[in-house]
């Protein structure tokens, strides 16, 4: 059965657009943040601005999206990459809400245990209550805009339709992705950066909860045998932890993260069992802005970006973002 979540964050949408059809009052002059008329941008900053960006995947909250990643396998090598290609926001005038909307290029290859290779073409639509309470690293709230009701925990939603295709095979499948999370700004709470009393930023995690849909799709099943076209449907659950040890200069070069996911079936073909998925890193970045780093990388349990075979490897990595 298709999923019933397609249109939920369109429709959240027009429901509040009303709301904000007006500009947002603004808090400080704009005069202030008006970049020289002198300044000049390269090629990549104004893409940038539109919503370029470049990652590892985005398959489900914008906290857990990591750098892409080419990786040794031997013999051969891996990738993760994927790129946002713009972005529109329809509420951008909306004090309470924003919803980014931009399309999406994947590509996800590996050779072991078995030769997967999928490109991937979506339309990334996000859903983030506005209007976060900041707080200090002592725990005190910053001011806000006055009249500006604040939150000290909002929610994010994301919806994922997608078209895969398999290049081994030459099958396309209609996958869809939809993701609840809560965030906050505050130390210790969902999302928020947790730092110390210098401001040194130590870790951070997020939860989420939601459901996947996946047609048509090639496919290991339990006894790594590749099914043909199937039809299935999870509930899941994700925790992502990221901490920066050894970070004196506040430019979190050096990463480590832990990514879970736990995913059971709840319709479809009976080809797969109820299953996890778990990727742990560790990495150096060259630079503070995290453009490239080499990294060491584990994986294991079925990953639905390479047919859901079960992995047991870990990886050398090239690891880069825009």
């Amino acid at each position: 059965m298709r999923p019933a979540f397609p249109l939920l964050l369109l429709f959240v949408a027009r429901a509040i657009y009303g709301d904000c059809a007006a500009p947002a009052p603004q808090s400080t002059p704009q005069a202030a943040t008006t970049p020289s008329p002198t300044a000049k941008k390269s090629f990549l900053e104004k893409w940038q601005e539109r919503g370029f960006s470049v990652h590892q995947a985005f398959d489900g909250s914008r906290a857990e999206s990591r750098p892409a990643s080419i990786a040794y396998l031997q013999p051969l090598y891996s990738a993760d990459i994927a790129a946002k290609l713009a972005e529109w926001d329809p509420l951008r005038n909306c004090e309470q809400h924003s919803m980014p909307i931009g399309p999406v290029v994947e590509w996800h290859r590996t050779n072991t245990p078995k030769k997967s290779n999928l490109v991937s073409a979506k339309l990334n639509i996000e859903f983030f209550q506005s209007q976060l309470r900041g707080f200090l690293p002592d725990g005190t709230p910053t001011a806000g805009p006055p009249g500006v009701t604040q939150h000290t925990v909002g929610y994010y939603a994301t919806y994922k339709p997608a078209l895969t295709e398999d290049v081994l095979t030459h099958t396309i499948s209609a996958d869809h992705v939809f993701v609840v999370s809560p965030i906050s700004n505050k130390n210790y709470y969902p999302s928020a950066i947790t730092v110390n009393a210098e401001g040194r930023h130590l870790w951070r995690y997020v939860l989420s909860i939601g459901a996947e849909y996946y047609g048509n799709k090639d496919l290991f099943d339990r006894t790594s045998t590749e099914i043909k076209t199937a039809d299935l449907t999870f509930a899941r659950a994700r925790l992502f932890v990221v901490g920066w040890p050894f970070n004196a200069n506040m430019e979190d070069r050096n990463e480590v993260s832990a990514d879970f996911t736990y995913r059971g079936r709840v319709g479809g073909q009976h080809v797969l069992p109820d299953s996890h998925y778990l990727s742990v890193q560790v990495t150096h970045y060259a630079d503070k802005k995290h453009t490239i780093g080499v990294g060491v990388e584990y994986d294991h349990g079925r990953d639905p970006n390479q047919k859901f075979q079960n992995l047991k490897q870990g990886k050398v990595s090239l690891r880069f973002s825009l």
